[in-house]
């Protein structure tokens, strides 16, 4: 059994041990308590399973338990079941099982319903378990704790995979079995007009029949193909089809009612579907395919004679009537690799030599380039005028025969990049560029196919001024753990003032204060107080707006700085 769980359990102050709490009333004029036990001196609260086995005294259908529970420190999941009993312990074998999905119990002893559909057929003198089976919170069930107030039965508590009784968690739980009295319920009766059908293939193969319960239960029909209809509830008629759609050998179709209590009764019934005429089809053919796509063409063939089953599929396909390719098989795939009229013809031969064939025409149709923008870079975390941008992208195209040129245009006035690929399915470009004053840009790269396609991807870039770059890189020095609050102040105090410097026009004092900025960010990259990336971030950011405001200071220091 291994290691027993730790159980969380609560004793109840009560006037007398004996202390009966007063059961629900009856769900169903015709439901009767058969086993119970109200008396509670303690409770178990817990996340895993619990369980309390019963002996019914009388043989018949449980619809429902009454279990006896406590507030519950939020909502409850989980499951109640029924089972049969192996060696005293639950089984594992499920008889019935009721959901629940976030169960609040407000207060203290109250009897919680939890119903059966269908009803759970029960043998008097057999022991059974009421399993308990929370998945998300805690269930409070009580029970008694220091008296075996039901002889029929005991609790258990679950310990892995195993089943734990120790008196220390109580002896029984507090629970309700409830059985419906009356006659036991019946199963259906389901009758079919014909035990044997045979129609020809392409038509609807038919059948219908009767049903009806004794106990006037709803009744549900399933068949095991086809499509299924009924008229009335309890009793009625009922309707079978299923379209013959291909030649073989009988068939068995059963139909089954179900009376929602755990009772079927089923008939069958055999369909043959019979051979007509053969006809040679094509499906999945457009009008027009688009370069570079493959296109699965689907063959189908039926016999006139329910002998010839077995076919064999050849295909033949051309482009503008030169031989472009072939294959045999049910399925062929084309893909036309530029404008022009593809045709694929089928030729189906069945096993006694007999032949007939299908063409489909397909029109080749253009597809444009897939231009793509892979990225824009630059060397620092700010962009400014005079920093050089890295441009990388390309092109692909379905249509491998074409030829393709394209255009960079980086969006601020200046001369357009011209590029010639030739004749390819795709191409790249790397373009190099430094803007000259701050802004928003667009750069669109454009490729043209031979066919005229064309395809655009675009990329918008922004160019800082110096204030705004400034304020980027006051906010990084900012982020930096490893300075303390005096190095950040001054750091920060620096870059503020220059780019309060910039804002204004007076560039003079920019350079000085991003010159003193330098000074201690090397100072601090030398003390080991900023670590040699982020003072190589932090300094190729300065550097940037160090040159795009004019400074011509340069310090040898600050070399690895320069970008």
């Amino acid at each position: 059994m291994g290691v027993a769980p730790t159980f969380r359990r609560a004793a109840v102050v009560l006037l007398a041990f004996g202390l009966w709490v007063i059961t629900a009333v009856p769900v169903a004029a015709s439901d009767q308590i058969d086993q119970s036990n109200g008396a509670f001196s303690g409770q178990n609260a817990l996340r895993n399973g619990m369980a309390q086995t019963f002996t019914p005294g009388a043989s018949g259908q449980l619809d429902r338990v009454s279990l006896m529970m406590a507030a519950t420190s939020g909502a409850v999941t989980g499951s109640v079941q029924i089972q049969t009993v192996s060696a005293g312990k639950p089984s594992g074998t499920v008889l019935g099982s009721r959901a629940f999905s976030s169960m609040v119990v407000a207060c203290c002893h109250q009897w919680r319903d939890f119903t059966f559909s269908p009803t759970i057929s029960l043998s008097a003198g057999t022991l059974y378990a009421i399993v308990v089976r929370p998945t998300v919170g805690i269930f409070t069930w009580y029970d008694s704790y220091y008296f075996d107030e039901y002889a029929s039965g005991q609790l258990w508590l679950a310990a892995g995979s195993d089943w734990l009784y120790n008196t220390t968690y109580g002896r029984d739980f507090c629970f309700e079995t409830w059985m419906v009295s009356g006659a036991a319920n019946q199963p259906p009766a389901i009758g079919v007009t014909s035990s044997v059908l045979t129609v020809n293939e392409g038509s609807t193969a038919s059948n219908s029949g009767t049903y009806s319960d004794p106990d006037s239960d709803s009744v549900a029909l399933t068949a095991s193909s086809g499509t299924l209809t009924k008229t009335g509830t309890s009793t009625g008629a009922w309707a079978w089809s299923m379209p013959g759609t291909d030649e073989g050998p009988p068939q068995t179709i059963t139909v089954t009612a179900n009376d929602g209590h755990g009772h079927t009764t089923s008939t069958s019934f055999t369909v043959t579907i019979a051979g007509v005429p053969p006809t040679v089809s094509i499906t999945g053919a457009p009008a027009n395919g688009p370069e570079g796509t493959p296109i699965t063409l689907t063959g189908k063939a039926t016999s006139p004679s329910p002998a010839d089953t077995a076919f064999t599929f050849t295909w033949n396909v051309t482009k503008n009537g030169n031989p472009f390719g072939s294959g045999s098989g049910p399925t062929i795939s084309v893909t036309p690799d530029d404008e022009g009229t593809f045709v694929a013809t089928l030729t189906a031969v069945d096993d006694g030599g007999n032949g007939a064939t299908s063409a489909v025409a397909i029109n080749g149709a253009n597809v444009k380039p897939t231009a793509l923008i892979d990225g824009a870079s630059h060397a620092s975390f700010v962009l400014l005028p005079l920093q050089t941008v890295d441009f990388s992208g390309g092109f692909s195209d379905p249509g491998a025969l074409d030829g393709h040129t394209s255009s960079l245009d980086y969006g601020d006035g200046s001369p357009v990049d011209s590029f010639d690929y030739g004749t390819s399915a795709s191409g790249q470009v790397h373009d190099s560029f430094a803007y000259s004053r701050p802004g928003t840009y667009t750069i669109t790269y454009t490729v043209t196919d031979d066919d005229g396609g064309v395809g655009v991807a675009t990329y918008t870039i922004t160019v800082q001024t110096p204030a705004e770059a400034l304020a980027k890189i006051a906010d990084f020095a900012a982020s930096m753990a490893s300075l303390d609050k005096g190095e950040k102040n001054g750091l920060l105090a620096k870059f503020r003032a220059a780019s309060a410097s910039a804002a204004r026009g007076d560039y003079n004092a920019t350079c000085g204060q991003l010159d003193a900025a330098m000074n201690d960010i090397e100072a601090l990259s030398k003390n080991g107080r900023l670590s040699a990336d982020d003072a190589k971030a932090l300094g190729e950011a300065t550097w940037a707006v160090h040159r795009a405001v004019g400074c011509t200071k340069v310090k040898v220091g600050w070399l690895i700085f320069t970008v």
